[in-house]
């Protein structure tokens, strides 16, 4: 999308606004089938945890001799009739602490589903990042001036089931992951604004880089070959897209491999599993970036 974004038609879902030195790129989390998911599960958890916090709770209010109103149902009896004591009350609160936050956290996550989004704020040399509802949610706070890479973070996970979202490095080191409740699309659109937006501190790449490059690129085409000779032509197609601009934009001032690495290989390698591609490369990029830059080789 980077090539082909038009901040002034941001697609469905997202949003771009830019007053003076502020600006706004955000994007729905809304997703109706995480949310239905979520919500399902929510209501089944929370509603069994809520037998056991009645007890919790009637049992509290018993020993801090508050009335119960005749509505409200009373603790059940212990072994031999007696009531629950402060001692079993207090293990019931600690037991059940683990599932109430995972009953708060189900409950949460269905309600960003549904009305909770991801929006980043820059002023002047002040970056913020907000994921949540309305105005409640997490807040995280960066330097805009020392941007050093923003890129695609795939986490593996188990059946497929990949963590994709948005990495900001600063050249400190600081590390702010965002978008993963974000449809691929709204991520792309968010990944390509922002790198419009803030400007990556990058080093021109010397002549060594650029050879390593062109034997990238040159895998790349026989992988393209291979891919189309068995039928696999969609895949050869992202391939091909992938590397297209290369050979001329390596040589551009402005190039930068991080750029390359996060927006073209990334995405390609985020929709194919690695048992589908020949190589891996993001890897090899990441090795190209290793190699020393000197400048005198230009």
């Amino acid at each position: 999308m980077g090539a082909n974004l038009d901040l002034r038609h941001p697609p469905k879902g997202t949003w771009f606004a830019k007053h003076g030195e502020n600006t706004t790129i955000g994007a729905t989390n809304r997703n109706l089938a995480n949310g239905i998911g979520s919500l399902f599960f929510a209501l089944f958890w929370n509603g069994i945890l809520s037998i056991f916090l009645v007890v919790a709770i009637s049992s509290t209010l018993h020993h801090l001799h508050v009335h119960l109103p005749a509505w409200f149902p009373a603790a059940p009896k212990m072994e031999g009739g007696g009531e629950m004591d402060a001692g079993m009350t207090n293990f019931l609160w600690i037991f059940l602490t683990p599932f109430i936050l995972i009953g708060l956290f189900v409950a949460g996550f269905c309600l960003n589903s549904f009305i909770g989004h991801t929006e980043v704020t820059v002023a002047g040399p002040r970056g913020n990042v907000f994921t949540g509802i309305g105005r409640l949610g997490w807040n995280r706070s960066f330097d805009a001036t020392q941007i050093k890479t923003i890129k695609i973070h795939q986490k593996p996970g188990g059946e497929g089931a990949d963590t994709i979202s948005i990495l900001i490095e600063t050249c400190e080191g600081k590390q702010i992951k965002l978008g993963s409740m974000l449809s691929n699309e709204r991520r792309q659109f968010m990944l390509a604004a922002l790198r419009k937006t803030l400007s990556p501190i990058s080093i021109q790449i010397n002549n060594a880089q650029r050879q390593k490059l062109g034997e990238l690129l040159q895998w790349a085409l026989l992988e393209i070959r291979m891919l189309a000779s068995g039928g696999k032509l969609k895949q050869s197609a992202d391939l091909a897209d992938a590397f297209h601009n290369l050979p001329t934009d390596m040589w551009k001032e402005d190039f930068s491999l991080a750029n390359f690495r996060d927006v073209s290989l990334t995405d390609y390698q985020s929709k194919y599993r690695e048992q589908e591609r020949v190589r891996d490369y993001v890897a090899k990029v990441n090795e190209i970036m290793e190699l020393e830059t000197d400048s005198s080789d230009n």
